[in-house]
């Protein structure tokens, strides 16, 4: 017996907005879901395809666990360095005095303002004087 049409009530797999083509850790989950649950009862996925979805859902947890690991180290980097960012069409330049986490997100601090990495234009890291190295000029 051969099955033509599946329909299933589950729900369909939507990329989050502002992310079009890039698929998460919850979407991909949600589309094995579907998958299991709307797959031919006479032909089941094998336990071999299984694994190697599964596999391939921990390299994407593990490559999206260091893609923030990296930005993380990124943000943290730049503390103390000059940065010139682009907020609202203009260029501010200051002292990276400091970063914080929100959502795993890190956001430079100038003063008061908060920018992502993404904003960021321009980097200076400061010199060290001969006053703070201990040498004469």
């Amino acid at each position: 017996m051969e099955v033509n049409n599946v329909s299933g009530s589950g729900s369909l797999v939507t990329p989050n907005k502002g992310e079009q083509n890039i698929l998460n850790k919850d979407d991909f989950l949600k589309l094995l879901m579907v998958q299991m649950k709307n797959q031919n009862p006479l032909e089941p996925m094998s336990d071999q395809e299984f694994m190697s979805q599964m596999a391939q859902f921990s390299s994407l947890e593990q490559l999206q666990n260091l893609s923030l690991q990296a930005e993380a180290n990124q943000a943290l980097s730049l503390v103390g360095a000059e940065i010139t960012v682009i907020k609202d069409g203009e260029f501010v330049t200051g002292v990276a005095e400091k970063v914080m986490f929100s959502d795993g997100k890190p956001f430079l601090f100038i003063g008061d303002y908060h920018f992502t990495l993404d904003q960021v234009v321009q980097v200076a890291i400061p010199t060290q004087s001969s006053e703070e190295t201990g040498e004469d000029e």
